[in-house]
This record gives structure tokens, C-alpha cells and sequence, in this order.
């Protein structure tokens, strides 16, 4: 049985079913940086790979830290396979955006922004800000007409 042809409890009908924007959805790289790889030119797949570079729920800055667990992502909506909350575009519909009637969600990576944004070089920021909206753009349903949006991470630190 799928994810999708799960039965999930129900409670009675929302009344703002359908004019509910969530505008901060936490989405996050399936497989870590291996996620990215497809999406990064060679020199920086190995500037990575050099580094040693990790990106954990972890990783995330201590004052994003909450009380659920030690950061953002909410262990109660780990995908049935074990995967992170946040990491898969099916489950998302199914665990969030269906039963809660939200007719859209804004998804914004907080990776990217700790990574890509805060903790790159500016060369280094584009590359990984580029690899990190590739990734979303090509793995989540953000289809014309699709509940779910994507807030792109933007390198903040460049000057071009």
C-alpha cells in the first residue's frame, strides 16, 4: 500500500478548508548533500567532497533550535520509510497539505539558507543556492495549479 492510499484519521471539515496559505513549510534534501550532487558542477562536487562537508537536521544554528526534538524539522512527519519530514513531496500532500485543506504551501529550505547562504563564500553560494533550487524544482510537485510553492534560496552575498 502507498503512502497516498494510507487511511488517516480524520477530524470534521476545516472551515477555512482551502483558503489556508501555510507560508512556512520546512522542506529538506532527501539524502543530504547527496541530494545536491546532480545538481553541482564538477569543481564544486569535489570542493565538497574535500571539505568533508555533511548537512544534517543538525546542522542547523542553535537559535533555531525548538523544544520538538533539537531542531525545525518535526520528528512526527518522518516519511514512512524513515525519511526526514520535509524530504518528500508525497508525503508532504498526504501528512499536511490534504488533511489540514491548505490550498497552498510556501516550502523554504532551511539548509539552504544555513549552507548556501550563511555559511558559504559568495562563489560557493551560488553554486549551492543554483544545486539547492534545481533539486526542488526537479523532485517536488510544484506543477502549475499545485498546492505546493517554492521560496528559491538566493545567495545573498553575491554581487552580481
Amino acid at each position: 500500500m502507498s503512502v497516498i492510499e494510507q487511511e488517516k484519521p480524520r477530524t470534521k471539515p476545516d472551515p477555512l478548508a482551502g483558503e489556508i496559505i501555510d507560508c512556512d513549510v520546512h522542506v529538506v534534501l532527501a539524502d543530504g548533500l547527496n541530494s545536491l550532487t546532480p545538481y553541482l558542477d564538477r569543481p564544486w562536487r569535489q570542493r565538497l567532497e574535500t571539505k568533508g562537508a555533511t548537512l544534517g537536521l543538525g546542522s542547523l544554528p542553535p537559535r533555531l533550535a525548538v523544544p520538538n526534538g533539537g531542531h525545525a524539522i518535526r520528528p512526527d512527519a518522518a516519511t514512512p520509510e524513515g525519511k526526514p519530514g520535509g524530504s518528500s513531496p508525497d508525503h508532504m500532500i498526504f501528512d499536511h497539505i490534504e488533511p489540514h485543506g491548505i490550498r497552498y504551501a510556501v516550502c523554504t529550505s532551511l539548509q539552504a539558507g544555513a549552507l548556501a547562504v550563511a555559511l558559504a563564500g559568495p562563489d560557493e553560494s551560488v553554486a549551492l543556492c543554483r544545486a539547492f533550487n534545481d533539486y526542488f524544482i526537479d523532485k517536488w510537485k510544484l506543477e502549475k495549479g499545485g498546492a505546493l510553492r517554492y521560496a528559491m534560496a538566493v545567495p545573498t552575498q553575491a554581487d552580481r
